[in-house]
């Protein structure tokens, strides 16, 4: 009589560790796909590569110029931290200063704006302008294809 209670109390705790470790997979299966569908549903709008960059720049519109720092870039645009206000659908002409006397400019409209600065598309460079700025993506990108495509996308905006 006292195996079948301890055979029973075994087959028990046997059960309650196999409940126990089924719950546990299902929840990491649950989260598994939780997380995959939660990226399947995220539409990304950028179609070129983008990196994270710092460098200072000035930003020229409206007759003032804004002082900002880069936070990432890519060959069609790039984020600045600034705490000015500049509305969107701005043009704007921005100097990017890389070294104390290596700079770059481009004109760029401001296509969004977020508490911590501006994110602004490229609409015109200049060919120097632009291989220094493909130069800053190539060298922090690991795709390095995927730059040479890009730069046959931008070339409407050289000049």
């Amino acid at each position: 009589m006292d195996y079948q209670i301890l055979i029973t109390y075994f087959l028990c705790e046997l059960c309650v560790f196999a409940v126990m470790k089924c719950f546990c997979s299902l929840i990491q299966l649950l989260v598994v796909i939780l997380t995959t569908s939660a990226k399947v549903g995220v539409v990304e709008k950028r179609n070129f590569t983008r990196v994270i960059f710092s460098a200072g720049v000035a930003i020229r519109c409206n007759g003032q110029v804004i002082l900002g720092d880069i936070s990432n870039v890519s060959l069609q645009g790039l984020f600045i931290k600034t705490n000015a206000t500049i509305p969107t659908n701005m043009p704007v002409e921005v100097t990017v200063y890389l070294y104390p006397k290596k700079t770059f400019s481009l004109h760029a409209d401001v296509v969004r704006r977020e508490w911590s600065g501006v994110g602004l598309q490229i609409n015109k460079i200049d060919i120097k302008s632009f291989v220094h700025l493909r130069n800053v993506v190539a060298i922090k990108s690991d795709d390095h294809d995927a730059i040479v495509h890009e730069t046959f996308k931008i070339i409407g905006c050289i000049h």
